[in-house]
């Protein structure tokens, strides 16, 4: 079996279990988690059990370049917001229109199948702790700060395994914390390299674990 040489977590679990520890401060608090779907809802079922958090889920959709489909270069929300990581070339235009429009129906699917009613809860002045299980280019990150501002979010907290110093550094004024486990933060994300295991989470396991947290 192939072992990472960098790999810092068994599974996304063992990464949400050493992020509870890191986040103790907020174990009871008033704060609310709001992992990215899907891979972030793993992580963070681990820092809710942990801390006695309540959990709501972010419906973000990502896409890749024209080129490489698995670096993000583009994300949307179920809420229609939209990013991308630089200016979006000309000769890309009706490709990144469609890459939105796919994302965004599979994104607002998402949301409706959880909350049945489709609609979006307004956070008021929650104090937010946006979770994901890794960070390549940080667009989903990026517009997961933008969609928890947007409703109506107090103080906003990213809480990630590691994250790398470029995109770091990038969002120190976008937030008001970070939370990592990095001991020696990289320059660039690789997520293959950060965990031993890691499948892809299907959204019937998204649903699953939301479903059990809702009734617990």
């Amino acid at each position: 079996m192939f072992i990472p040489p960098l790999a810092q977590f068994v599974d996304r679990k063992d990464a949400g279990r050493q992020l509870a520890v890191a986040l103790t401060a907020y174990r009871g608090s008033d704060s609310l988690l709001c992992p990215i779907v899907c891979g972030g809802v793993i992580v963070a079922d681990e820092i809710a059990q942990q801390l006695k958090l309540p959990v709501e889920p972010l419906f973000i959709g990502k896409f890749g370049y024209p080129f490489d489909s698995e670096l993000s270069y583009g994300a949307v929300s179920a809420d229609s917001e939209v990013i991308t990581l630089d200016n979006i070339d000309p000769n890309w235009v009706d490709w990144v229109n469609e890459q939105v429009r796919t994302k965004q129906t599979e994104a607002v699917l998402r949301r409706d199948r959880y909350t049945r009613a489709g609609a979006t809860r307004l956070l008021g002045d929650a104090k937010v702790i946006i979770v994901d299980d890794a960070v390549a280019t940080g667009v989903s990150i990026e517009l997961a700060i933008r969609s928890v501002r947007n409703r109506g979010a107090s103080s906003v907290i990213v809480a990630v395994p590691r994250m790398p110093l470029e995109i770091r550094q990038r969002f120190r004024s976008l937030v008001d914390d970070i939370v990592t486990l990095d001991r020696n933060p990289p320059t660039h994300g690789n997520d293959q390299l950060l965990y031993l295991n890691f499948p892809e989470v299907s959204y019937d396991e998204v649903l699953d674990v939301l479903h059990r947290r809702q009734s617990g």
